[in-house]
């Protein structure tokens, strides 16, 4: 199964390289700081459409991994897989109020998708 295309902005809509969304990008997830959705760090963004099944594969900048707490899914991103960095594995409903123990400041890996 192949994933679809996604980038990473920083929270609000400005792209890693500092040039804005373009109208084409959808919204998928975003990461906070805090728990509880506190202190947007990072959105990513998807070109080929909302979630689906299949979903998007995204990974974390090192900066940003350091700092997630929680997390949103939008446009029909309502399950997420994550991992650390070392390989421990977990499935959530969106929105993750807070990331547990095991994965605050250490979240490495997404799979956002849309599960029934």
């Amino acid at each position: 199964m192949e994933d679809a295309l996604a980038q990473s902005k920083k929270a609000g809509g400005v792209s890693a390289n500092g040039t804005s969304s373009a109208q084409t990008d959808t919204l998928l997830l975003r990461e906070y700081k805090d728990a509880g959705y506190g202190g947007p760090i990072y959105d990513f963004v998807g070109t080929a459409g909302p979630c689906d099944f299949a979903g998007y594969h995204l990974v974390n900048y090192v900066q940003v991994e350091i700092n997630v707490s929680s997390i949103q899914g939008f446009n029909n991103c309502n399950r997420v897989r994550i991992n650390d960095e070392h390989e421990h594995y977990g499935t959530f409903a969106l929105p993750l109020y807070y990331v547990g123990d095991e994965w605050n400041d250490d979240l490495v890996a997404l799979q956002v998708y849309h599960a029934m």
